[in-house]
């Protein structure tokens, strides 16, 4: 759905690139402070995308779908909005928005406003940022911390001496 999401944009907006016409082959920006939208077109490249973002909004959360992950931009302090249907993202959504690091909102217009209310406004913007900053924070180290509960459960190591 590439190409039509972009003639889609391009009605509305001046300024709609694509990721594959827009940005060089190894990723460097060409000119990207004159795109209002720019339409990531390639696959495997997310983290890319989210890392350009100063808010993420995740999918599949204005149908009856559950929502995709909500983790990975959290993982790089963005802070989330979403629509309604996060069934499939429960906990973490329901971390995130306690927090202020997650705005779920009603419906599609109550996500516009959201949107452009942040962008409008990059003060705004600020508090959700930290406290998206502040989750991940919070959530790092599970695997260390998992494995001290468990060590003491373990065999001693072998000495391959």
């Amino acid at each position: 759905r590439f190409e039509a999401i972009t003639q889609a944009l391009q009605e509305t907006l001046p300024n709609v690139a694509t990721r594959s016409t827009r940005l060089a082959p190894d990723l460097s920006a060409l000119g990207t402070d004159q795109i209002d939208v720019l339409v990531g077109d390639s696959m495997g490249e997310m983290n890319f995308y989210l890392a350009l973002s100063d808010l993420t909004f995740v999918g599949a959360t204005l149908v009856a779908h559950g929502g995709h992950s909500i983790i990975e931009p959290l993982a790089l302090s963005k802070p989330v909005v979403t629509g309604p249907s996060t069934y499939g993202i429960a906990f973490a959504a329901s971390e995130a928005s306690a927090v202020g690091a997650l705005k779920i909102c009603a419906d599609a217009a109550d996500l516009e406003d959201y949107i452009l209310d942040m962008m409008g406004d990059r003060d705004a913007l600020h508090p959700a940022t930290r406290a998206a900053r502040g989750f991940c924070d919070q959530h790092i180290g599970a695997a260390h911390r998992s494995l001290d509960v468990i060590a003491p459960y373990l065999p001693e190591p072998m000495n391959t001496d």
